[in-house]
């Protein structure tokens, strides 16, 4: 297994402490934001394909004043000028890409005044999704004590992505060691104002772009109510 450092950002404080209201288990915080970590390097104006911060912000702009359209968000992706992509495209730091997913997502945004890449809103749908259909992953993390098999619970029933390999699940598990060395045992403080780093891409490890993007995987429970 190949060791990838983490690099600390200022969302990190914050998602630690309100997931750690939410959950109140290290164990299971860290191995959530291991995956988040994989997913948007736990930050939540990240695009997909990986955009960097510039073109991510234009579309979370467009998609706040509503020049993007809903259907266009819920169902495409990003484009290299921070337009809507053909293809679908992972948003915030779940990377959130399955259209009934963003649905919710958007839905649940429309309900709040804020911007759709707020840190705060997103903490909230994270910890809406866990009390609406995925309570057994919210379980799971609320009653962790291995952080590897926390870990790939996360991986295997929360993030679904199309990469389940045992090389993603230790790219994952190492993330969340880190990250649970790093801040179980104490409350981090948190910046007033979060500053973004926008010379860095969103995703820590970029993909080569995969044509067609392939959508994640549903769980089963939720096939009876897809919306069209």
């Amino acid at each position: 297994m190949s060791y990838i450092a983490v690099t600390f950002n200022d969302y990190m404080p914050i998602l630690w402490n309100a997931l750690m209201l939410f959950i109140g288990n290290e164990i299971g915080v860290a191995a959530l934001m291991g995956n988040i970590y994989a997913e948007s390097g736990c930050t939540p104006y990240a695009c997909q394909p990986s955009r960097p911060y510039s073109v991510c912000m234009t579309y979370i702009n467009s998609v706040d004043n509503h020049a993007i359209s809903e259907w266009q968000f819920v169902h495409r992706g990003t484009s290299s000028d921070g337009g809507v992509a053909n293809g679908q495209g992972g948003f915030g730091l779940c990377q959130w890409t399955y259209y009934s997913r963003k649905q919710n997502l958007y839905d649940e945004w429309e309900n709040t005044s804020v911007s759709i890449g707020d840190i705060h809103f997103q903490i909230d749908f994270i910890e809406w999704e866990m009390n609406h259909g995925y309570t057994g992953t919210l379980s799971a993390l609320q009653n962790a004590n291995d952080l590897l098999s926390a870990s790939n619970y996360v991986l295997f029933n929360y993030e679904q992505p199309y990469d389940q390999s045992s090389e993603a699940q230790d790219t994952r598990y190492n993330y969340a060691l880190q990250i649970y060395n790093q801040y179980q045992g104490t409350t981090p403080v948190e910046p007033v104002n979060p500053q973004p780093s926008p010379d860095d891409p969103p995703e820590p490890q970029p993909q080569p772009p995969i044509i067609p993007i392939l959508p994640k995987r549903l769980p089963i429970w939720m096939y009876p109510s897809l919306r069209y």
